[in-house]
């Protein structure tokens, strides 16, 4: 959240909201940067990093540890994830 605060963004607020039992998350909102753009956008990524499958659940070559492109796709933990993102 420091991080986030520290970017120097005009108007941005930011706040980590927590509920019981869950990971917290966080808000950012940024005004548009003209008064003429009255469309809204929302972006989403996660912040929570789940316990990898048993490892006897990946095919031979694979794991989670070490990521692998094979028949153009990517195979590992985090493949096509947007953990701790920030856009």
């Amino acid at each position: 959240h420091d991080w986030v605060k520290s970017q120097e963004i005009p108007g941005l607020t930011s706040k980590v909201l927590h509920a019981s039992g869950r990971t917290p998350f966080m808000i950012i909102q940024i005004p548009a940067s003209r008064e003429s753009f009255q469309r809204r956008l929302l972006m989403y990524g996660h912040m929570d990093k789940q316990p990898p499958l048993d490892m006897h659940l990946w095919e031979e070559g694979l794991s989670p540890y070490n990521p692998v492109i094979r028949d153009g796709k990517l195979y590992g933990r985090g493949g096509a994830d947007d953990g701790y993102a920030i856009f």
